[in-house]
């Protein structure tokens, strides 16, 4: 949904707010593909497809507070990464436990970046 006025985006919203009113912590994980520029250096750039999921969930953190919010970037079709290693990444990041996993990651060649300042 490059565009942001398909349903993509408003089924996010309809279901962050149906979480926002229950009464018990829940984790709410989105996935885009190739909407970050991660390089092999740990460098993310904001990309333009995917940017207002990436965004959105940042502002779940204010308006949710019992939703833990997790947005993660799979390579975008093309890649040199294959749909199994994409479908494990994938896996892996479900998997983990809550408050556990970054809250923003990118995944490049395999390999999770997630952004921060290095030294």
């Amino acid at each position: 949904d490059p565009t942001l006025e398909g349903t993509a985006v408003k089924t996010l919203l309809l279901v962050l707010q149906a979480m926002a009113g229950w009464k018990r912590s829940a984790s709410l994980v989105a996935f885009t593909a190739g909407a970050q520029s991660a390089s092999a250096g740990g460098v993310i750039g904001r990309g333009v497809v995917g940017a207002g999921v990436w965004g959105f969930m940042r502002s779940v953190r204010l308006e949710a507070a019992n939703v833990e919010p997790r947005v993660v970037d799979l390579s975008a079709a093309g890649s040199s990464d294959s749909a199994a290693d994409l479908a494990k990444c994938a896996a892996d990041e479900l998997a983990a436990p809550a408050g556990s996993a970054d809250s923003e990651i990118a995944y490049v060649e395999g390999s999770g970046r997630s952004p921060g300042l290095s030294r």
